[in-house]
């Protein structure tokens, strides 16, 4: 005999749709503050050996404040390394024209690559101090494998300062290439 078999709803069935609910929520949300872009000039970019390791799943956590804007995590190639910068939500204030030009990589016709780390201008395309963090991404526990399918030591993660970006840009690479705290 073909016939249909009921469907029977049980007591799973509320949390199962309930949770079926909050993660699609929860997924690739289209309406993530984000905050308005800029186009790097040829100048920022800056010669590789070999390209950066696949992004870094992040957990965005909540945003602290109705202005605040998402920055996604990007790699930045410190030294000999690519160390992750951990994405963030940070302050624009109302009305500012700052823009963020997020890292980009290009190869030559020779194919060399090049990249340009993440970086906030004004409206005249001039690098300026980045905006106040209010809160990161938490640190990734994800291993990095490389080419060889061997785990890949990057160190530890970039953390943005909390001061209102005091510390410039160049003192933040010097500090890199004397070995320091970024």
């Amino acid at each position: 005999m073909n016939e249909a078999l009921p469907l029977r709803l049980g007591t799973w069935t509320a949390p199962l749709v309930l949770a079926a609910l909050a993660l699609s929520m929860a997924c690739g949300s289209p309406n993530l503050p984000s905050p308005k872009l800029a186009a790097h000039p040829a100048s920022d970019l800056q010669p590789v050996d070999y390209p950066p390791p696949p992004a870094r799943a992040e957990v965005i956590p909540p945003q602290p404040e109705g202005d605040a804007v998402w920055v996604d995590g990007e790699w930045s190639f410190r030294g000999k390394k690519w160390r992750w910068r951990r994405g963030r939500w940070v302050e624009l204030r109302s009305g500012s024209d700052v823009r963020f030009a997020p890292w980009t990589s290009v190869r030559s016709a020779d194919g060399q690559l090049f990249v340009a780390e993440g970086a906030w201008l004004d409206g005249k395309g001039t690098v300026v101090a980045a905006p106040r963090v209010l809160a990161e991404a938490p640190p990734s526990k994800s291993i990095v494998v490389n080419e060889r399918g061997e785990d890949e030591d990057v160190g530890r993660d970039i953390r943005e300062p909390r001061d209102g970006g005091a510390r410039t840009r160049e003192r933040q690479n010097e500090s890199d290439k004397d070995g320091g705290a970024p």
